[in-house]
């Protein structure tokens, strides 16, 4: 009877499970499957202070959205193999274009400054005051947009008695790296891929001709400023990449658990959330790429305890058109349902809400403002659609 009221359920909603085709639907079932909404009961939002850490990204993010700026920051570290004390005849470097978001006529340079104090990552405490860590007096690259869509952006660097300290390993301590400035009167954003391509060509003691090194490796990441946009947190709940922010949710099973007392089968779950594009800010690259973990902790308390035993789930089913995000089809919604909703049904202390927020946050800038429970339109509040069957042995 399992496998018939599972085989039915196929037709009425997703397929939750594959089965043969040889199974019997038995149409004395049908009025066992069924399809209830439980809105959320609770959510709000929260927001960690600072920034994310990007010198992990996949990306670094160039450009002016929103009020907040990015700045890239490389270090080209010399490599196993690279010679010693050489004479510099030129030094460049490559940054392979991922993506370029804003108008395509937009027009911009980029100026590349020496650092001139030591640091691990964006949040190292020098970038506080970048005019102290930067010395913007000495210039030593330049680049001028002259046509939109180039995969790669090749900059040359003229100082090369400070690069030369790059490759020698008596002043290795001094290898700060560089800072990539840019100039426009627009607002744009460049997604350039991580580890730039670094060449040397060199001449070396005793070297009849030229030399060529590209085995440099980086360490890069970018430098984010500026503050983010106001958010209006009394109408919306908010998502946010750069700036983290993060939302809280939690739903009451109760009204199925009264209704049916000896029990249901979870088949399957959908969480939906409305969205208001208006008053959000998507990378069209990336979309809503958002991520669903349980917690265990009072959700009206910050920095909620995650419950790391349950499965991660994605969020990845959304559209402009559309208005709300879904939880992935297929395995996201049936791991949903299974390890998340049934246990929540059979014990109503399993968890206590879930934290939803975005994933690889450091690789874009976005925010998303959600709909809340208390919306006065019923299909504007986040909710949950489960897809459930009565076992037959159970009651009406």
């Amino acid at each position: 009877m399992l496998l018939l009221g599972l085989a039915l359920l196929i037709a009425c909603a997703e397929n939750p499970v594959d089965l043969p085709e040889d199974v019997i639907i038995d149409p004395s079932n049908q009025d066992r499957l069924q399809v209830d909404t439980i809105e959320v009961s609770f959510d709000t939002t929260y927001s960690i202070p600072g920034v994310v850490n990007t010198v992990d990204a996949s990306v670094l993010l160039m450009g002016r959205q929103q009020g907040v700026e990015m700045y890239p920051i490389i270090k080209f570290l010399r490599g196993e193999h690279s010679a010693n004390n050489v004479q510099v005849l030129q030094a460049e470097f490559k940054l392979l274009v991922d993506r370029f978001l804003g108008d395509t006529t937009t027009n911009y340079s980029i100026t590349v400054y020496p650092i001139i104090k030591d640091w691990s990552d964006n949040t190292s405490p020098i970038w506080q005051d970048v005019e102290s860590a930067v010395d913007f007096s000495h210039p030593i690259g330049f680049y001028e947009s002259q046509k939109l869509g180039k995969d790669t952006i090749t900059i040359s660097l003229i100082d090369t008695a400070l690069v030369r300290t790059w490759s020698d390993t008596n002043k290795s301590d001094q290898n700060y790296g560089v800072y990539l400035d840019f100039q426009s009167d627009q607002n744009f954003l460049i997604k350039f891929r991580a580890g730039p391509e670094f060449r040397l060509t060199y001449m070396a003691e005793g070297d009849t001709a030229p030399s060529v090194d590209s085995t440099y490796l980086t360490r890069d990441a970018y430098v984010i400023q500026g503050t983010p946009p106001e958010l209006d947190t009394e109408t919306y709940n908010y998502v946010m990449s750069l700036f983290p922010r993060y939302m809280i949710m939690s739903f009451d099973l109760t009204p199925l658990r009264e209704k049916y007392p000896d029990g249901i089968i979870i088949s399957s779950g959908e969480f939906i959330l409305p969205i208001d594009t208006s008053a959000s800010f998507i990378d069209p690259s990336e979309g809503v790429p958002l991520r669903l973990r349980a917690i265990t902790s009072d959700p009206t308390v910050e920095n909620p305890e995650i419950d790391s035993s349950r499965t991660v789930l994605s969020f990845d089913a959304f559209s402009y058109d559309s208005g709300y995000v879904k939880l992935s089809p297929g395995t996201a919604r049936k791991d949903f349902a299974s390890l998340y909703l049934q246990q929540l049904l059979e014990d109503p202390q399993a968890f206590t809400g879930v934290k939803l927020d975005l994933r690889s946050a450091a690789n874009y800038f976005a925010y998303i403002a959600f709909r809340k429970h208390r919306e006065p339109l019923p299909g504007n509040r986040p909710r949950l659609l489960i897809y459930y069957w009565i076992p037959p042995e159970t009651g009406n």
